[in-house]
């Protein structure tokens, strides 16, 4: 029986991004076309293996309600993006039969698949070591590192990210606590299960310093209540989704692309780009 190569989960909005620096002084389509083709060929061939789902971030998104600390990504508003920016998206989309993901994060997406495939080996391809959270195989391709993520890998990043919040998305964790000393507050832990209880821990120790100084003038009770409401915001917003019904998520449909012979071959070669069409609405 033959083993089934490995399915590659593809973070669509690295390339994007990559892509569209790496060509902005490019004046011919064509050209960037072929970056784009020799990027995902480079993906394929590193992983040997042709067969892939890439996502790509669209409209609307969880967080943007969760978040009440801080606008949730609101330090990227005047961020300029490069001339070819939406023209790769649409033809990773058009062409290569990326997913547009809507309601949440391409990583929510990457990581919900990583964990509901089970009959055969998925990676996750990416830059973003945030994906770490999600036990399983991580391809880095740009180091072209191929790393396992374990369960205490997993916890003890997530309650990392709790503990120090993230400044490239906005979200405020501990005010002056970095990942040194979150490593340090962490140090106790005796298993993966303890990673998130000693990051409450660390907030109700925050806050109560805070009191202790007089920053702060309200009672025990409220300052647990300060403390939790601001741990559980920080945890809504770092934590990638892992489980979603089929209803709430669908499987992306990948037997066109896997019933070819070389779906490059075929994503270089479309040459009529229809309507973009999504399926998470």
């Amino acid at each position: 029986m033959e083993t089934k190569k490995p399915l590659i989960l593809i973070d669509g909005d690295i390339i994007v991004y990559r892509a569209a620096f790496a060509c902005a002084e490019m004046s011919d389509w064509k050209d960037v076309k072929d970056y784009i083709l020799k990027y995902i060929e480079e993906i394929t061939n590193d992983l040997n293996s042709s067969e892939y789902i890439g996502f790509i971030q669209g409209s609307k998104n969880f967080r943007t309600t969760v978040a009440t600390t801080s606008e949730y990504k609101g330090n990227r508003k005047s961020t300029p993006k490069p001339f070819w920016y939406q023209s790769v998206r649409d033809h990773l989309i058009q062409a290569y039969k990326f997913v547009l993901v809507n309601g949440m994060e391409t990583d929510d997406a990457l990581t919900i698949l990583h964990k509901r495939i089970k009959d055969r080996e998925t990676i996750i391809c990416s830059v973003d070591k945030d994906l770490l959270q999600s036990p399983g195989k991580h391809y880095n391709p740009t180091t072209k590192e191929l790393v396992l993520s374990t369960e205490d890998i997993s916890m003890k990043l997530l309650a990392t990210q709790v503990i120090t919040g993230d400044s490239t998305d906005n979200i405020k964790g501990l005010h002056r606590v970095g990942p040194k000393k979150a490593e340090a507050i962490l140090a106790e832990a005796q298993d993966s299960g303890d990673y998130l209880p000693l990051a409450f821990q660390a907030y109700l120790s925050y806050y109560f310093k805070l009191k202790e100084k007089d920053k702060l003038d309200i009672t025990d009770s409220e300052l647990f209540l300060k403390a939790s409401k601001h741990f559980t915001e920080t945890y809504e917003l770092v934590f990638l989704l892992r489980d979603m019904s089929e209803e709430d998520f669908p499987t992306p449909e990948i037997n066109d692309l896997l019933n070819i012979e070389n779906p490059l071959i075929h994503g270089a070669g479309k040459k009529s780009e229809g309507t973009i069409e999504t399926i998470f609405d």
